[in-house]
């Protein structure tokens, strides 16, 4: 809900305000950006983790911050930003930081507005918008549209989903940004590699596998307890076939240089898109001959812009 008594301002690149209110910045989609995916993580937390890897392909996320929201069961919607070029643009437009609560992204707060609307077009301070592919993208001045409709900034209903900055952080030294930024450099498929494989499975199988062979006063017999261990034992080589399945499907991307643009796991059946860009007209033979190296029941159907894999295991 927009806060009692804060006004709410539409940020952009070019915007100017004269006011000591307190208020909610609502941001631009020019300040930031914005991906889709399907991912068979659970929760936001895990997500943010892979993040950073998934967006290095379209932008340098050297200094850029990420904020994930769950849509629905498997699919997130990623934002990435650059905290110095906000604090430039909320300098610029004559803003004071103690006179800012919080700070949203446009893409979310307007969604729903625009889904109410019968045109596509919105209007906010001199600067059209129109979703495209579900993504709230900025119109170029030199496209004339001319039906469009124009938002009532201070009638938004804002949501929970905020972020906030460190005003102080453009004066900081650069070591602690570049420490992170290293960090999240190096991220890569493995984070999801390791999500879907659970390792804490394995210490737990290590663990109870111990205690079970060691406890003296247990009232167990042998054979409840070996039978115990057996079921630690299928769980710990069922996630190994799961872990190596992955690895084979990273060796996929290396190999024939191609995207991974979604990838989920279920019921023992993995399912992922890949993009097709190639001029090669036999790529998709050859990705299959590759997986049928290793996994014999696997298909691979071919589409205008990529191809779709399931492999089972």
């Amino acid at each position: 809900m927009a806060q009692i008594n804060k006004k709410n301002i539409f940020l952009h690149s070019l915007s100017s305000f004269d006011t000591n209110e307190e208020v909610n910045i609502i941001l631009s989609p020019e300040l930031y950006w914005v991906r889709v995916f399907n991912l068979p993580l659970e929760s936001s937390k895990q997500v943010l983790n892979v993040i950073p890897s998934l967006f290095e392909e379209f932008i340098d996320i050297a200094n850029k911050i990420f904020y994930v929201k769950k849509l629905s069961k498997n699919r997130y919607i990623a934002f990435a930003y650059d905290e110095s070029t906000l604090i430039s643009t909320i300098q610029n437009a004559g803003l004071s930081f103690e006179n800012i609560n919080k700070i949203y992204f446009s893409q979310i707060e307007f969604l729903d507005v625009i889904n109410s609307m019968d045109t596509p077009y919105i209007k906010i301070d001199d600067c059209l918008f129109s979703l495209v592919d579900d993504v709230l993208v900025k119109i170029p001045k030199n496209i004339k549209i001319s039906r469009f409709n124009n938002i009532d900034i201070q009638a938004v209903k804002l949501s929970k989903d905020s972020i906030s900055i460190n005003a102080t952080s453009k004066y900081i030294n650069n070591k602690t940004a570049i420490f992170f930024s290293i960090i999240l450099a190096t991220l890569s498929f493995f984070f999801l590699i390791k999500t879907f494989v659970h390792y804490h499975i394995v210490e737990e199988y290590e663990t109870k596998t111990s205690q079970i062979k060691n406890t003296g006063n247990s009232s167990l017999s042998s054979l409840q307890l070996k039978s115990i261990i057996k079921r630690y034992d299928r769980t710990f080589l069922e996630q190994v076939k799961i872990r190596g399945l992955f690895e084979y499907v990273l060796d996929i991307k290396k190999y024939f240089m191609v995207q991974i643009i979604s990838i989920s796991y279920e019921n023992k059946t993995l399912q992922l898109r890949l993009s097709n860009n190639s001029s090669d007209k036999g790529l998709g033979n050859k990705i299959q001959k590759f997986i049928d190296k290793k996994y014999d029941k696997s298909t691979i159907k071919s589409y205008e812009k990529y191809f779709l894999v399931e492999i089972k295991l």
